[in-house]
């Protein structure tokens, strides 16, 4: 598909108005609405699809955004509290029919461009037998760490740096098990009523307070946190959307029904013992007034959950249909690490860049002047009014943000700000979410692109 009619499809959906336009808010209880910039698509080179160099630039970030909204008119989203849904409304607009052939094929060409890498990088190969198979998962799923929990526990920040894990993970856990009821329709036998048994624990038997969803709502209300989907979006990581998109994308396109049953088996057999790693921090940093349910529960049932999708399930399909679908099983289960990686990796880099805002801040006002002197650098002014927000993003490289005259106050991410008045200057870490709220009545400044600020550190000395 050309990138002329990629962006035609963008633009049309533009007119869906979902994605916010004019947001003068980080947060939202509109839960039909995406802040995004969808003008930006100009500047992505469609050409060129995501790999593993590129997969935390801005082009996987608003690719992503606008995927993970293409998968989510598969699901119902209703405000908790009482409105009036008339035929104008925004929940009109987010499920509008007359849009389904432009989502469809743009979550064709967004699958492709956003996703196909993952699978370039994770090869499965050999003649796998049942034996090999279970050798193969205990060795996976014996004596798991998470360095990522044992780096985060150990920031100065690290109440900011739990909250902001916590909302990487109200993308899913607010939906939870919704990914599952895509492939749970058919017909296929004793395994569909062993899937059910996961599905319907996680919802809870239909006893709303025990539903997995709401019992992390509690988690979230007992740390200061809000519970409505998608408040957070603006602060969703790149590889936080991709993972999820990656269940999407394996339960939405049934051809990779055999992966998605690798997938969940082995995020179920991790997930336990993650979750209990999860409430030892949250006890850690919050004592006793966290409500560390919803990670016990998990600590408990997913073990369940594991077993019954290795053994009532995976076995019972190799038996079934063959030993070489286990490539497949076993390339689900990769494909989870591999992206599960990749979030670990974003996360610890976004909090070591919210913890050192200061030091970018003092750093930016050091190179400041090796900067201007470079007449090389592309950059690119501003003029903007009071209380105007930048809708967070990303950059491909290292970016000098100064502030020429006025004031902002810069968003490193979740809850954390850096103020800039006149003359100030902060650098903008590649790959790291940020956003603008202009505090002046009106704010002029420049955004320099400057590589690797590091160049530039050695001519400070």
């Amino acid at each position: 598909m050309k990138k002329q009619n990629i962006n035609q499809l963008l633009n049309k959906l533009s007119d869906l108005n979902v994605f916010g336009f004019g947001a003068k808010s980080l947060d939202s209880e509109n839960v039909w609405q995406r802040h995004l910039r969808l003008n930006t698509s100009n500047y992505i080179d469609f050409d060129n699809k995501i790999d593993k160099e590129t997969v935390l630039n801005y082009g996987s970030l608003f690719t992503n955004r606008v995927l993970s909204y293409l998968y989510e008119r598969d699901l119902v989203f209703l405000p908790d509290q009482q409105c009036k849904i008339g035929k104008d409304s925004d929940f009109y607009k987010f499920y509008n029919v007359n849009y389904n052939e432009c989502c469809a094929l743009l979550r064709f060409f967004l699958e492709e461009y956003c996703l196909s890498f993952i699978d370039k990088e994770v090869q499965v190969t050999g003649n796998w037998t049942k034996k090999k198979f279970l050798e193969y998962y205990q060795e996976r799923t014996r004596d798991v760490s998470f360095p990522v929990l044992d780096k985060l526990i150990n920031f100065d920040i690290k109440e900011l740096a739990i909250k902001t894990l916590l909302i990487q993970h109200s993308l899913d856990f607010l939906v939870e098990a919704s990914h599952m009821t895509k492939i749970i329709a058919g017909d296929f036998g004793k395994i569909q009523s062993e899937i059910f048994k996961v599905l319907i624990d996680e919802f809870g038997y239909g006893v709303h307070n025990t539903k997995h969803s709401q019992l992390f709502k509690e988690t979230l209300k007992s740390i200061g946190l809000e519970i409505s989907s998608h408040k957070y979006w603006q602060f969703y990581q790149t590889s936080t959307l991709l993972l999820n998109n990656l269940f999407h994308y394996i339960t939405s396109n049934k051809q990779h029904f055999f992966k998605y049953l690798g997938a969940l088996c082995l995020a179920e057999q991790m997930f336990g013992p993650y979750c209990q790693k999860v409430a030892e921090c949250l006890t850690a940093v919050f004592h006793d007034k966290v409500n560390k349910y919803y990670y016990l529960e998990h600590k408990h049932i997913d073990k369940y959950h594991a077993d019954t999708m290795l053994n009532n399930v995976i076995l019972k399909v190799i038996d079934l249909y063959g030993e070489q679908i286990i490539n497949e099983i076993v390339t689900g289960m990769e494909w989870v690490i591999y992206v599960q990686g990749l979030c670990d990796r974003d996360f610890i880099e976004q909090m070591n860049w919210v913890e050192k805002k200061d030091f970018y801040k003092s750093t930016g006002m050091k190179i400041k002047d090796f900067v201007l002197a470079d007449k090389s650098l592309v950059s690119k002014t501003f003029i903007e009014p009071y209380d105007e927000l930048s809708t967070t993003h990303v950059h491909d490289q290292d970016e000098l943000c100064i502030v020429n005259n006025g004031q902002m106050e810069f968003i490193n991410g979740f809850a954390s700000y850096t103020t800039l008045l006149s003359g100030e200057a902060t650098i903008i870490k590649k790959n790291r979410l940020h956003g603008a709220i202009i505090k002046s009545k009106e704010c002029n400044y420049t955004v320099y692109s400057i590589g690797n600020y590091k160049n530039y550190v050695v001519n400070t000395n």
